[in-house]
């Protein structure tokens, strides 16, 4: 067990869960080299499990899935859907004023991703808006020593 003793050291664990967005990204490109997908970001949604084909580039299965955007309803590959998907899942919402100190993204039975579990929290001291106490930002509870890291999990002691 290990206390984290820094707000950089839980700021960048959350770039690099973003960087392993970009990661995903380019295996996905790289593994498609004979016809490039297209990975901009879209909601989507698999419309048809069971897989009928194999992709000839990364060797994943093929679903049909409906681009929710333009409606149309295609066969991509895992690598591909789960590529999508994970570029709607990096912290910048959060805009420097919260961090997400444990982020775990989920899979379904297919092994598509199919959200994520982000356990943020304020880095500066809050008042509470209902009771009117101040509550405890990142910078203070890291000094209090309220913020462990085992197995490459960070979980709030308190």
């Amino acid at each position: 067990m290990t206390h984290i003793l820094a707000i950089s050291e839980l700021e960048a664990r959350q770039t690099t869960k973003d960087h392993e967005c970009d990661d995903m990204i380019s295996a996905c490109l790289a593994a498609h080299q004979d016809h490039v997908p297209d990975l901009a970001p879209r909601a989507q949604r698999v419309v048809k499990a069971e897989h009928e084909r194999i992709c000839e580039d990364c060797g994943d299965p093929e679903y049909l899935v409906r681009d929710q955007k333009s409606g149309l309803t295609l066969p991509r590959c895992r690598m591909s859907i789960n590529a999508i998907m994970r570029q709607s899942l990096t912290h910048i919402q959060y805009g420097g004023k919260e961090i997400c100190y444990r982020c775990e993204i989920t899979y379904d039975s297919l092994g598509i991703i199919n959200g994520a579990n982000h356990h943020t929290w304020p880095i500066e001291d809050f008042t509470d808006p209902d009771s009117g106490e101040t509550v405890a930002g990142l910078k203070t509870l890291i000094a209090d020593e309220c913020f462990d890291l085992t197995d490459d999990k960070v979980t709030r002691l308190r």
